[in-house]
């Protein structure tokens, strides 16, 4: 990624219970990044998405952030969230365009 714009990904889900699903919250690791979900419950078979806003300025390295969401769903491993991750790695501008550059 280059260095400056927010970054964003959609993880889409379905809901495959027999009960309306209800995200109660979304957090991350970090200030830098930014969880946006669903207010309203997911209806049986319908589909939803958890959208995460990473903040890339300032921040050229490699990056690992997870976020955690909270709902009425059953998490198969027993604990009370899911868990998703992003990772990535953020270069320079002049990096970015030269590793992007176009062969004439």
């Amino acid at each position: 990624l280059p260095e400056g714009p927010i970054a964003e990904y959609s993880f889409k889900f379905k809901n495959v219970g027999k009960e309306p699903l209800i995200i109660q919250g979304a957090s991350a690791s970090c200030g830098c990044t930014v969880p946006e979900w669903p207010k309203q419950p997911i209806l049986p078979g319908k589909t939803g998405e958890i959208t995460v806003k990473y903040n890339t300025q300032g921040r050229v390295s490699p990056f690992n952030k997870d976020i955690y969401s909270q709902s009425n769903a059953v998490v198969p491993d027993g604990r009370d969230r899911y868990e998703l991750h992003i990772k990535g790695t953020v270069l320079s501008k002049d990096d970015y365009d030269k590793k992007h550059a176009k062969k004439k």
